[in-house]
């Protein structure tokens, strides 16, 4: 059962990692972080990732994939 206290709102926000357009930056293929809509639904309240800065990709990976953090949305659960 979840309380008022636990629930999460969801807002939609600009995809980080494929600054809104919907295909990798590199290629034409379909952005995996937001399936190529341009916007992911985001936890409210929320903070900036802090394994990406906010970027939505992995600093961690060379072939620049979306943040495991995330999700490629940038931002994280308030309290998270």
């Amino acid at each position: 059962m979840m309380t008022a206290e636990s629930a999460i709102t969801l807002t939609e926000i600009q995809c980080a990692f494929c600054q809104g357009t919907g295909v990798y930056s590199r290629s034409r293929q379909t952005c995996t972080a937001c399936s190529g809509v341009g916007v992911s639904p985001a936890p409210e309240p929320n903070k900036t990732c802090p394994h990406c800065l906010g970027t939505g990709v992995d600093p961690d990976s060379e072939m620049g994939f979306n943040c495991l953090t995330c999700h490629g949305t940038g931002v994280i659960e308030e309290g998270s």
